[in-house]
């Protein structure tokens, strides 16, 4: 149905809906969007399986979102596969581990060293 370098987007028969594998981002959204929003007119249930999709950015988010909002009232029930676990983009900027030592966290500035609000106003940390 689609495919490019980082996401391909099928059709699946049992359940009938589609199948999202790679990377979701604002390169690709406007194919997401588009697949979902013709996925959507035809009849029956579509199921939507994102267990194969890596990463989705927020526009990917709002796209999925969108086309939910646009189903009226009464129409057939939509179901979403989600992926276990779940994908995050986070790892890549060391969210993913305890904080350390040396890191530096909002409003922890009360030396002032960086200009920031906790100086200005003495927060203490």
């Amino acid at each position: 149905m689609y495919a490019d370098k980082q996401l391909v987007i099928r059709r699946t028969e049992e359940p009938g809906g589609l199948s999202f594998t790679g990377s979701i981002d604002l390169f690709n959204v406007e194919s997401v969007a588009r697949s979902l929003n013709t996925a959507l007119g035809g009849e029956g249930d579509l199921h939507v399986d994102v267990s194969q999709l890596e990463f989705c950015d927020v526009s990917g988010i709002r796209a999925f979102v969108t086309a939910a909002e646009n189903v009226e009232s009464g129409a057939p029930s939509r179901a979403a596969r989600a992926p276990t676990p779940a994908p995050n983009s986070h790892d890549s900027h060391g969210l993913d581990r305890p904080a350390g030592p040396g890191d530096r966290r909002v409003g922890d500035d009360t030396d002032g060293e960086l200009g920031g609000a906790g100086a200005s106003r003495g927060i203490p940390a």
